[in-house]
């Protein structure tokens, strides 16, 4: 019996790799091919290419915002069902194991997403810049967002039984903030200038809370399992 739990992170890991193989293809392809497209078609010389690279950035930006949320919605949600016979022989499971299996995907994606786009940010945008469009980019919007895709999906994960709707919720989650932050800071006569700064600062307590929300919510879910399956 303790053979088949020699390696269990290694085969947690291997089945969230297959179950999410596409969207982690869709996802890798999205976060480079805009800025490998961007590249082909235009020179940095160009008069067009600062916009160009502002294209394939937001691209790039929403591909990866995409898949963190897809996956992270599908965590819980789509992963009950297709336990492999191997995994589920070795019950029971660390659960804090399997939480952390299905973390590792979201976090390669958001590390290779802010890692990518930082190096291209930095060496093809920002020196084109015009002085007239300071702020169109701003990398503390971008890692904010994925932040909230990512604690919003894994908690709407929790309570969802679909994944579509947990996902639709992460995604969707980002818009609400800044559109709630825009709106108070119009009402108030604020400067809309300072919105990038209010969306950042508040992403990053509302994906905190909610991820830690969605980590109790699953392992006191996991315990009270375990404790009805010891009766």
């Amino acid at each position: 019996m303790t053979k088949p739990n020699e390696n269990i992170m290694r085969r947690l890991l291997r089945r969230e790799c297959i179950r999410n193989r596409w969207i982690l293809v869709i996802g890798f392809a999205g976060i480079l091919l805009p800025y490998l497209v961007a590249a082909l078609i235009i020179s940095p010389t160009d008069p067009e290419a600062y916009f160009t690279y502002v294209i394939a950035y937001s691209h790039s930006y929403l591909c990866a915002w995409g898949a963190i949320a897809v996956l992270m919605g599908g965590a819980v949600t789509g992963g009950q069902a297709d336990r492999p016979a191997e995994i589920a022989s070795c019950d029971p499971l660390p659960q804090w194991k399997v939480m952390c299996s299905k973390q590792i995907l979201p976090l390669g994606i958001f590390a290779i997403a802010v890692g990518v786009n930082l190096v291209l940010v930095d060496r093809w945008i920002l020196p084109l810049e015009p002085v007239e469009m300071t702020a169109v980019v701003d990398m503390r919007v971008f890692v904010s967002v994925l932040l909230v895709a990512y604690g919003v999906g894994w908690l709407a994960t929790q309570f969802f039984s679909s994944s579509s709707y947990a996902s639709l919720t992460g995604f969707v989650a980002p818009f609400l903030v800044a559109g709630i932050v825009g709106a108070v800071l119009k009402a108030s006569g604020s400067e809309m200038d300072t919105l990038n700064g209010w969306v950042s600062a508040i992403n990053l307590p509302i994906a905190l809370v909610c991820f830690s929300t969605g980590t109790w919510c699953f392992l006191r879910r996991a315990l009270k399992r375990s404790n009805t399956e010891s009766i």
